[in-house]
């Protein structure tokens, strides 16, 4: 089964949107594809989420999200694997991202169990070719601008992202 619906943040963040129907709970594997903001539990974040431990996986073989662009590997939550792959580009220029190597995860399916390898860019180009230096960075020239960039970095609202 497919679902066509596009992204809402409210949906989302509700743990009974990840749970199956009866008649998915049939099918073999079952492998969710989600763009909410689950995260595992030794991971946190301002932003808000759903943690992993929360959701009803019964019957999901596999639960992709990709909300979070910092990724957070493979974990296993009963019989469910967790997969968020992160962000296949840097998209930011702090430190914490900076030596991320961006990754794509091959999962591959025998007929009863999955296997999973992470898989390094070669081709991503080292940050300090991806990200041009600022002018006034040392001293953030203009703190109206600065902020609104660390808000930005940290998730704002859309009530938030005005200059103004």
């Amino acid at each position: 089964m497919c679902s066509s619906d596009l992204f809402d943040a409210e949906r989302d963040l509700d743990p009974a949107y990840y749970t199956l129907t009866p008649e998915e709970v049939e099918c073999r594997p079952v492998i969710m594809v989600a763009h909410g903001s689950i995260l595992p539990a030794n991971k946190e974040t301002p932003f808000p989420y759903v943690p992993l431990q929360k959701l009803d996986v019964t019957g999901i073989s596999l639960l992709i999200n990709g909300h979070v662009h910092d990724g957070h590997g493979l974990h296993k939550l009963d019989r469910t694997y967790y997969l968020n792959p992160g962000s296949l580009g840097r998209v930011s220029r702090r430190d914490l991202k900076l030596g991320r190597t961006p990754t794509v995860w091959l999962v591959k399916w025998d007929g009863t169990d999955f296997s999973f390898d992470e898989l390094g860019l070669k081709s991503a180009l080292p940050p300090e070719e991806v990200f041009l230096e600022q002018a006034g960075e040392d001293g953030a020239d203009n703190d109206e601008i600065r902020a609104f960039v660390d808000r930005l970095e940290k998730g704002l609202t859309l009530e938030e992202a005005s200059l103004n």
